[in-house]
């Protein structure tokens, strides 16, 4: 009986250190939501020709989507926008790269 009560003890502490997993179940999406953009969604590829062309030329142009101009030393923030246009401009205020962003 004595040996009995001193490995009851030692069962309940061998069971009680197994490991325990938990599964988390996953909900079911019925629908998927497409939300990637073609890679010119901005109009980018349109522009490219500027690109080696004064600023200036910005200020008589229209654009049909939001845009942005970064200066060679401006601070641009991270969000990412894919409508977007970029134009940014080098030292000596030429176009050098366009892209959507």
């Amino acid at each position: 009986m004595k040996k009995m009560i001193l490995s009851l003890p030692l069962i309940c502490f061998a069971f009680g250190c197994q490991a325990h997993t938990m599964t988390a179940k996953t909900p079911k999406v019925d629908e998927t939501i497409d939300t990637t953009y073609p890679q010119n969604s901005c109009g980018a590829d349109e522009l490219k020709y500027l690109i080696g062309k004064p600023r200036t030329v910005l200020h008589t142009m229209k654009f049909r989507s939001e845009m942005r101009i970064l200066e060679y030393d401006s601070i641009m923030d991270m969000m990412y926008s894919p409508t977007r246009l970029n134009i940014y401009i080098n030292k000596k205020g030429f176009i050098s790269q366009i892209n959507c962003g």
